[in-house]
């Protein structure tokens, strides 16, 4: 029995009924044809809900290999360092929009804890915002945060 999936599985198993009860009893599921807020969180957390209960169910069949973590020396500065980055874009997201700090996050993602050279990091940030920009922006005619370029 590996008892770190079974505490990760529990874990994500209550945050996707969490999500999943927010979803449907406060924000409305709505119709296929005219979904409500809700809808597509409530949709997230029952694919949540289904890989946690694989996860626990593994873990209790003593099913998967033990992650050798000393294998990736930087897997443990990676973490902290991922979850900083991303509390820090969104705290920035409104005020310096979502190109220069989707931008900012993602070189910074690319270089520091993926370790690539900045060439790649920079090609390979300007490929993500031009497809989701043209994606959100374009074909779903949704706002994003212009920020100072307002």
């Amino acid at each position: 029995m590996r008892k770190h999936d079974i505490y990760c599985g529990f874990f994500w198993l209550l945050l996707s009924l969490f999500v999943g009860g927010i979803s449907l009893l406060s924000l409305g599921l709505g119709t296929l044809s005219y979904p409500a807020p809700g809808f597509y969180p409530f949709l997230i957390s029952v694919m949540l809900l289904c890989i946690s209960l694989i996860l626990v169910v593994r873990a209790f069949m003593g099913q998967g290999e033990d992650p050798n973590y000393y294998q990736w020396p930087s897997y443990g500065r990676n973490v902290p360092i991922t979850l900083g980055a991303l509390l820090a874009y969104a705290l920035v997201l409104e005020y310096l929009g979502y190109i220069i700090s989707t931008s900012l996050l993602l070189v910074f993602l690319f270089k520091v804890t993926a370790s690539r050279n900045w060439m790649v990091s920079l090609l390979m940030t300007a490929i993500v915002i031009i497809v989701s920009y043209y994606f959100f922006v374009v074909l779903l005619q949704s706002q994003l945060p212009l920020g100072i370029l307002e």
